[in-house]
């Protein structure tokens, strides 16, 4: 019998096109917005730690202002990611069976965290599997990162935030996803651990990703008081990228319904506090 987890993986992946066309849409807005090749490395990070809600400026400028002083770091893949495990890797770190040490290392890196560090490697896996997105990419050897994946053993973590959290924190899934003592909003570990263990290729963590779209589309209000209330077009409005013709409109109003009846175990309308 399908249990509810696959059953919203089903629904995730039927509707896959949806947040796919946006998200290609925003790499390139992201990615192309830079005359010069050489600046989009930079320009990604930028835009991913700036999708934290309070950025810690202070620890980011000492980030960057690494990246400035070594400015081979950010001329490739492997560059990139061999300053970051020299710089930042820990030194009580323990020996890892897996080589997903660029992750933990990132995580430390002077304002960035777990959800930034786990959607750096998503857009990049996303680069490599898109041909458009490659050729206007400065890193040549990005696809070595779906190699490390593959040939390596590296996990590919769901960005993890608020809005997925908020979907989670619904009693339906505290079975699946119930922390440790009695925590109501389970955490960024603990979602991936159960998503991973039963999804685990690129392909199905690009479609979990969606997770956050639907999540966004269907929350009102912020931090501890979102309230799951049906489509919430505002929102929708927000994301430059997004289509806004009428039949596209009308489909997210439906769908976004069924999103609802697959994650909540209530009324549609509970707040989340």
């Amino acid at each position: 019998m399908e249990d509810d987890l696959s059953k919203l993986f089903r629904f995730l992946k039927k509707n896959h096109a949806f947040n796919q066309r946006i998200q290609l849409r925003e790499m390139q807005q992201i990615l192309f917005s830079c005359v010069n090749i050489q600046d989009r490395p930079k320009r990604l990070l930028f835009k991913i730690v700036n999708t934290q809600s309070t950025p810690d400026l202070d620890k980011l400028a000492e980030f960057f202002e690494g990246i400035e002083r070594n400015k081979k770091s950010v001329t490739s893949y492997v560059n990139f990611k061999r300053y970051i495990n020299e710089t930042y890797t820990s030194e009580t770190a323990n020996q890892r069976s897996l080589s997903d040490d660029f992750f933990y290392a990132l995580k430390r890196a002077p304002g960035w965290g777990e959800k930034t560090a786990a959607l750096l490697i998503r857009n990049l896996v996303l680069i490599s599997k898109t041909e458009e997105l490659r050729k206007g990419f400065q890193w040549k050897d990005v696809q070595n990162i779906t190699d490390d994946m593959d040939i390596h053993g590296w996990k590919f973590r769901l960005p993890v935030d608020s809005v997925i959290k908020c979907i989670f924190s619904d009693r339906k899934w505290k079975s699946i996803f119930g922390d440790k003592g009695d925590k109501r909003v389970p955490s960024f570990t603990a979602i991936n651990k159960q998503i991973t263990s039963r999804y685990s290729s690129m392909d199905d963590m690009l479609i979990w990703d969606d997770l956050w779209f639907w999540g966004f589309i269907t929350q009102k209000g912020g931090g501890k008081y979102r309230v799951k209330d049906g489509f919430n077009k505002p929102k929708y409005w927000a994301i430059f990228s997004s289509p806004k013709d009428t039949k596209t409109l009308e489909r997210l109003n439906s769908l976004a319904n069924e999103f609802l009846e697959l994650t909540v175990s209530s009324k549609p309308n509970e707040s989340t506090r």
